[in-house]
């Protein structure tokens, strides 16, 4: 069992200076590279279950409001067509409607239909029951778990770390029912 603590004869002291190899960041990265794959594959399985595609399970995670084609494009990184192809198929299966946004009517955008929105929230419930990756651990370490893994992603999105694409869609501070982290990677 690993103890994760600030105890120790190194707690509190800084990380070594850029360039320099430090082997605890190694392993840290190293295991979150181990998780990060993981819990892809436990979303492309609860995704599969639903008989949807990846993309089309991270565009409807992303739908809990109406969204304008081209930002979830750019949302999910991929092609403006490429959205309009998966809009046309989460439409034909009755999940998503295509409407001209309120403010400018050149602005197409996706709405979940009642259907959609159904499906979204047993998706969600699904996606978020026995994730194996943290399966294992107690209430007490997820929750610490949780706590690193904010504060991690916390300096990302406060400047005081490096700049990555992720860090424009900042981590949510509690989950709370169907919204989720709209960081989305293919």
């Amino acid at each position: 069992m690993v103890e994760v603590s600030g105890a120790g004869a190194d707690a509190g002291q800084p990380q070594p200076p850029d360039g320099e190899p430090d082997p605890v960041t190694g392993e840290i990265v190293a295991a979150l590279f181990r998780l990060v794959d993981e819990l892809k594959a436990h979303f492309d399985a609860v995704a599969a279950r639903f008989g949807l595609t990846t993309t089309q399970a991270l565009a409807l995670r992303d739908l809990d409001r109406p969204v304008a084609m081209a930002r979830l494009a750019g949302t999910l990184r991929c092609e403006p067509s490429n959205i309009t192809a998966m809009a046309g198929r989460l439409e034909a299966r009755g999940l998503v409607e295509r409407r001209p946004a309120a403010g400018d009517r050149r602005i197409r955008q996706l709405v979940l239909t009642d259907a959609g929105r159904q499906l979204r929230q047993e998706f969600v419930a699904a996606l978020f029951t026995g994730v194996p990756a943290v399966a294992g651990l107690t209430e007490a370490q997820r929750r610490q778990l949780r706590d690193l893994l904010l504060q991690a992603t916390t300096t990302i999105n406060t400047g005081n770390g490096p700049t990555t694409p992720a860090a424009s869609n900042p981590a949510p501070t509690a989950y709370e029912g169907p919204e989720i982290n709209r960081t989305a990677t293919e």
